[in-house]
């Protein structure tokens, strides 16, 4: 992420909790600018837990939107699975199914 600006209004952070299905999705628009290679950090206090299977996963993106809202330009991605149940083939597949309608806003 250090390679890229936060660009106010343009950068979006994405939270998105995931079963077989987006259990939960927030988005918020960074107002505030980072220059390229400057530390930084972000604190989301606003985003909701919902009420959670015994195995799911945590996928927090960063990225700016593009002239094509299909396409944006991810800046970072992470995620961390929870349960015996899961693993990270099915973060990737369920996640990346549901990405195309996400990111067509």
């Amino acid at each position: 992420m250090l390679g890229y600006e936060i660009t106010p209004y343009k950068t979006e952070i994405l939270i998105a909790y995931t079963d077989e299905h987006i259990i939960e999705l927030y988005t918020k628009v960074l107002d505030f600018y980072y220059a390229k290679g400057a530390p930084f950090s972000i604190d989301v206090p606003d985003v909701p837990t919902p009420q959670l299977p015994s195995a799911y996963a945590i996928m927090v993106i960063i990225a700016d939107k593009t002239d094509d809202p299909k396409k944006p330009e991810i800046h970072a991605c992470s995620f961390a699975t929870f349960g015996s149940d899961f693993s990270v083939q099915l973060v990737i597949l369920y996640f990346g199914n549901y990405a195309g309608r996400y990111f067509s806003y």
